[in-house]
């Protein structure tokens, strides 16, 4: 099944007030038991590289070319995949691992708020700083001016199996870009694994509290929109509901 649907825009200041608020109801959904009962070693929350699968990459001159090239394989480089883990602190700790402690049951909103907003820029951090050592996730060959893409891989999110893509266009000037729509393909879903955002440059389309169940469901998300070159595309992922675990897949430097 293929369903269309026009992204909500929003500016990156706005964005990090949303994923704030959505991880609210994340540790509020998913976290209580841990959040409510004090303990020697508490729960805290960090971000783990699952990466594991291969990328590919198509570039054609026309939108039809680009539908009907072939791929040609990329391994996908370090911290394409990073999930939020709850972990005892003890673990993090022996670890190396940075990590934000969850507040007590009886916090109030604005301290929830600072938490969520610590956890959604730990997955950020992680990333980062993964891609920065891994030059692997900047040696993507560079295209020519006014050529059409289609960037993917295949990742496993939460057990169920997807494909994940980004088609774009470098401008003729090859001083900007054009994101033309992102693709998310549920292969198999043996669970409830939710798609409820992607983030590019300062562009982000978010689709909550109505998320897009994967299943084996195919979405076209229509984007339309010119950005800069070099920045990294990323899907953000759920489970087991819409509020839930949090996933992001991520491929760039769109180039």
């Amino acid at each position: 099944m293929t369903r269309h649907f026009r992204p909500f825009i929003v500016p990156c200041i706005v964005l990090v007030s949303i994923l704030g608020a959505l991880l609210l109801g994340i540790l509020r959904v998913s976290m209580p038991a841990y959040a409510a009962t004090p303990s020697v070693d508490p729960q805290v929350v960090i971000a783990v590289d699952v990466t594991d699968q291969s990328c590919f990459k198509k570039t054609a001159r026309t939108l039809n070319g680009l539908h009907t090239s072939a791929p040609t394989p990329i391994p996908c480089p370090a911290g394409t995949v990073i999930q939020s883990v709850i972990v005892p602190l003890s673990e993090a700790k022996a670890d190396h691992e940075a990590y934000v402690t969850l507040p007590s049951g009886k916090a109030s909103q604005s301290f929830w708020q600072e938490t969520n907003e610590q956890i959604s820029w730990l997955l950020e951090a992680k990333r980062s700083m993964i891609q920065h050592v891994d030059q692997r996730s900047r040696s993507i060959p560079n295209n020519d001016c006014g050529e059409y893409n289609e960037f993917g891989t295949y990742p496993t999110v939460f057990g169920d199996s997807l494909y994940v893509a980004i088609d774009y266009q470098i401008s003729y000037s090859c001083n900007n870009l054009v994101l033309d729509q992102t693709k998310v393909y549920g292969l198999t879903s043996p669970n409830s694994v939710y798609f409820y955002q992607w983030n590019y440059a300062n562009d982000a389309g978010r689709y909550w509290p109505d998320c897009y169940f994967t299943g084996t469901n195919h979405w076209n998300i229509p984007i339309n929109h010119i950005d800069p070159i070099g920045y990294y595309f990323v899907w953000h992922f759920t489970y087991p509901y819409c509020i839930g675990s949090t996933t992001t897949v991520s491929l760039g430097p769109l180039v």
